[in-house]
């Protein structure tokens, strides 16, 4: 099966015409720039060149709600209930980890509580595939100043579940960067395309 993910484009939609033709399109937030790229957010989706697209939201999709899809026959939001597509499992989780309490208030899907982020792994269901505005801690993925803004516990979480894949974004630094450890392969697409074969 072969997937591509995009993230934190933040407006730049000039770039889909890079996007190859996959089996799904997995989509990590922050794909929106202004308020005004929500009135053509839905019609992008849809036109994607994918049999099936899957976006979850990130921080800066501030005008998205948790479990936002739009009406569409093959648009799905998979941070409810996981999507199955030729046998693979995709889930979906959008917050994100900051050292900094301020930007909680500025931006939704941002917390600096991992009790929280413990609890919303915690109620995840099983998935093969997750999707994550956030990589999880531990993948070298630190933002400039040197912060591990990943999300604590997920990697482990991956690993008692079965989840061999995480695809995510968020951190720009480490735009296109791959992890693996213990089974669990991580992609960061931040403001890129990744195509892979799963």
């Amino acid at each position: 099966m072969k997937i591509t993910v995009v993230s934190d484009w933040h407006g730049n939609f000039k770039r889909t015409k890079d996007i190859p033709t996959s089996d799904v399109i997995c989509v990590c937030g922050d794909m929106i720039g202004r308020s005004y790229d929500m009135a053509i957010y839905p019609g992008w989706l849809e036109n994607l060149p994918a049999r099936l697209v899957l976006v979850i939201p990130g921080n800066h999709d501030v005008f998205l709600d948790e479990h936002w899809a739009p009406d569409s026959i093959k648009v799905f939001n998979p941070t409810k209930t996981p999507i199955e597509y030729k046998g693979v499992a995709f889930g979906g989780f959008c917050w994100s980890y900051t050292e900094d309490p301020i930007l909680e208030e500025v931006w939704k899907f941002m917390t600096t509580n991992g009790a929280f982020l413990s609890e919303k792994l915690g109620c995840l269901p099983k998935c093969d595939v997750l999707l994550s505005h956030s990589p999880p801690v531990g993948c070298d993925m630190e933002i400039f100043n040197g912060l591990d803004i990943g999300v604590p516990k997920m990697l482990s979480w991956a690993k008692q579940n079965g989840c061999q894949l995480i695809v995510c974004g968020h951190v720009h630094e480490h735009s296109g960067k791959i992890f693996e450890a213990d089974g669990v392969k991580v992609v960061n697409a931040a403001c890129t395309i990744v195509t892979l074969d799963i």
